[in-house]
This record gives C-alpha cells, sequence and structure tokens, in this order.
C-alpha cells in the first residue's frame, strides 16, 4: 500500500514497504504525481515476474528448469537482460585479463 505523506513542498512523500525479489522493498519517493510512483511499483513487479529466483513461475525459474533440456522462448526484457550480462561479463574478462 503506497501511502502519501504532505511536506513543505508541492510533492508528496510517499511509503511503501512489500516483499519482492526475495527480500523486503522499502520505497520512499517524492513526487507529485501518485500515477508516477505506482507506476515504480508496477515496473518492479514486472522484474519480479521475469527474473526473481524465488518464484517458481518466474520467467527465470523456467529458464532454469528447462536448461540443457529444450530451448526456451523468452520475453523481450529477459533477452535484453541476457545480453547486458554477456556484454559486462565479457567486458569484465578483458579488464581482468589486463592485469
Amino acid at each position: 500500500m503506497i501511502k502519501p505523506m504532505q511536506n513543505h513542498t508541492s510533492q508528496k512523500k510517499y511509503v511503501s514497504q512489500f516483499s519482492m525479489m526475495g527480500t523486503i522493498i522499502s520505497l520512499t519517493l517524492f513526487e507529485k504525481n501518485q500515477g508516477a510512483v505506482e507506476s515504480v511499483y508496477d515496473y518492479l513487479a514486472q522484474m519480479d515476474r521475469v527474473f526473481s529466483a524465488n518464484r517458481g513461475d518466474s520467467e527465470l525459474s523456467r529458464i532454469n528448469q528447462e536448461a540443457g533440456d529444450a530451448p526456451v522462448t523468452v520475453s523481450d526484457t529477459a533477452y535484453e537482460l541476457i545480453q547486458d550480462a554477456i556484454h559486462y561479463i565479457r567486458a569484465s574478462m578483458r579488464i581482468v585479463s589486463t592485469f
């Protein structure tokens, strides 16, 4: 539940606490528009559905369950994250190999 708290500016302070990704998230935002604040929660909930290792129904869990057995069709979001991970792994390997 996101609760507004008035402060001395035109913005409100929104405070929320919820369980996601196997942890407790405490979210504090200063924003004029509650819709923008709710968008942050919705985005985090989407990431939880895709990437949570703590949910048996997440896309990440499905990838892990099928690992080595069958190809897995993934969402654009998961594909982009995997591509970013590969990029940073390769970049890290280049840095380590220079020492």
